[in-house]
């Protein structure tokens, strides 16, 4: 795939020379990250997946969120087809990237009062004993037929949304029951399975600590969350707090994922319509994906998943009431052409710097215009007091990442000529300090002046809505 030169809202060099583009890897060439991407809704045919495959590989993802789709399974009872599911296991992992299933919706052979074939939201287990038997069939089945390519099984996907829970008004403790005896499923198969509960949109304490009260916490390996918030760090630091006490308190060996996230590339016709959309396209959308990844790095979750691979137009959107609804265009990828859109660019220059070799790690970094003192302090000091800064090393280089988090549909102007101060330590020292645009994926040298031995000050930097990063050249 030939890298897009041209990606990026970069009016801005400001003196800065470009001096490189950063290397992408392919997913087979990174040992492991935290960087999922979302292949859902192939149990309803939504998008291609063979037009999907090769442009993930070259992304460098490492993890593939995929419905294991009973309705799609099996059509005649007793009886199932696993050819579509296995050629997009064994796709993915060809490639380097790690699939890992959520077992969701029901079947229509047994849930015969959903009002749409697919059974979305359609919960077997109050479908009485026939239809509970079946789940139960087919979750041994399918664990059985992919244990040996899959490690990480997911259950149900927003059981706290009527949407996906239309049987009965959703609640916690009727979630953790059926997540409880679907996991003694999956556990008597293979012991060594990894449970992921939850899969709860938005952060629904309420329904999660029913859930663990009930008992959650004891069959799951980690608990998974959907955020869909427009400014990607609205309430997150609270809430990832606050999901970790409850943890805390229930079930103290769990982790936490962020399972599902997305922003629109268009500002109507599509889905999401929903999220309050003033002013959206394609270069805010490949802002907005770098700046909720990082925002998941910064707070430690071991997982985060974007939503989707591509935009879902292959055939109607379908929810748990049956109608079709317009479609989803949170794609990396454009749902007609399967053409790489800026997002993927970006998604693209995160996975080949958080990989391995990039580690969480707090260093000194302060944001400011210019030495402290200075009377210009004044007249800008919101615009640092506001800035997210967070460090890292990659291959013992210190590497960080600082940006406004305003809200990027306001179209705000582009700010320059800042300066960001660092504490050179010893072990940790940049001696070649570039700036990364995730965005573009280019490479620019920085002016640097020392100061009062170990500060260092960097000049005349960019200070955007969505993060640049700040490395040494060798890191790369």
């Amino acid at each position: 795939m030939i890298f897009n030169e041209n990606a990026g809202p970069f009016p801005w060099a400001y003196g800065m020379k470009h001096i490189s583009n950063l290397m992408p890897k392919k997913s087979d060439e990174i040992r492991s990250s935290a960087i999922s991407v979302g292949f859902e809704t192939l149990d309803r045919e939504l998008f291609n997946p063979d037009a999907c495959y090769q442009p993930l590989a070259e992304c460098g993802v490492k993890w593939a969120r995929c419905q294991t789709g009973w309705s799609r399974c099996e059509k005649e009872k007793g009886h199932y087809d696993f050819a579509w599911l296995d050629s997009v296991a064994d796709n993915l992992l060809a490639r380097g990237i790690e699939p890992w299933f959520s077992l969701s919706y029901g079947n229509i052979l047994y849930c015969t009062d959903a009002p749409h074939a697919s059974c979305v939201g359609s919960v077997p287990m109050y479908y009485g004993d026939e239809a509970l038997t079946a789940w139960k069939n087919f979750v041994e089945a399918v664990v059985t037929r992919y244990s040996n390519r899959v490690r990480h099984w997911e259950i149900w996907n927003e059981p706290n949304g009527e949407w996906c829970w239309g049987n009965v008004k959703p609640n916690g403790a009727d979630y953790a029951r059926f997540a409880r005896l679907t996991a003694e499923v999956v556990h008597r198969v293979d012991p060594q399975a990894r449970i992921i509960g939850g899969a709860v949109c938005g952060f629904d304490f309420n329904f999660i600590e029913e859930a663990l009260l009930a008992g959650l916490g004891d069959c799951c390996y980690a608990l998974s969350f959907h955020a869909y918030h427009l400014v990607p760090e609205w309430g997150c630091a609270s809430a990832i707090a606050f999901l970790r006490r409850l943890l805390a308190r229930h079930a103290p060996n769990v982790k936490l994922w962020q399972g599902e996230t997305g922003c629109p590339s268009v500002m109507t016709g599509h889905h999401d319509e929903w999220l309050g959309i003033r002013n959206i396209n394609e270069e805010i959308q490949a802002k907005w994906v770098t700046r909720r990844l990082l925002t998941d790095l910064r707070h430690g979750l071991e997982l985060s998943s974007y939503f989707h691979t591509a935009d879902l137009m292959e055939r109607p959107y379908v929810m748990g009431d049956g109608k079709e609804t317009k479609p989803v265009m949170l794609g990396l990828l454009n749902g007609l052409s399967y053409s790489p859109k800026k997002a993927y660019f970006a998604l693209r220059s995160l996975c080949a710097l958080f990989d391995q070799d990039t580690i969480k790690e707090d260093l000194f970094i302060r944001l400011a215009n210019t030495v402290c003192g200075d009377p210009t302090w004044t007249s800008d000091r919101d615009k640092y007091l506001t800035a997210v800064a967070d460090s890292y090393t990659r291959k013992g280089y210190p590497l960080y990442v600082y940006y406004r988090p305003i809200d990027m549909q306001n179209e705000s102007p582009v700010e320059s000529s800042h300066s960001v101060h660092v504490w050179n330590e010893a072990e940790k020292k940049m001696d070649e300090p570039v700036l990364v645009d995730p965005v573009s994926g280019k490479i620019y040298s920085t002016t640097v002046m020392e100061l009062k031995r170990n500060l260092t000050v960097i000049r005349n930097l960019p200070l955007m809505d969505y993060p640049l990063i700040l490395t040494d050249a060798k890191a790369l």
